[in-house]
């Protein structure tokens, strides 16, 4: 404790910082972020882009109607009348 009141360390920066310095949490110990509010908001992370087929991409009307073949050759039915895959999996496999 200092003059200032009680003092927490940042994970990274490495230095102790006065409680003002830090964002409040309610998932932590102490009620404050690991980080002080400058290094809080940076994202350090490298960014790879050899990485980037991770990327969610909106599915193509193509890559439905792939998906929906292979989903009826497995035996699944669709249709307003049919129940959902989930379910006819769930039934198919006595899940429930």
């Amino acid at each position: 404790m200092t003059t200032e009141g009680w003092v927490y360390f940042c994970t990274s920066c490495g230095t102790y910082k006065p409680e003002k310095e830090f964002y409040h949490s309610k998932n932590t110990p102490f009620g404050l972020t690991y980080k002080c509010r400058i290094h809080y908001k940076k994202d350090d992370t490298p960014v790879d882009p050899s990485m980037d087929y991770l990327k969610l991409n909106p599915l193509t009307d193509k890559d439905f109607e792939e998906t929906q073949n292979v989903l009826e050759n497995l035996g699944y039915t669709f249709g307003p009348s049919e129940l959902p895959v989930w379910k006819q999996f769930q039934i198919k496999h006595n899940l429930k």
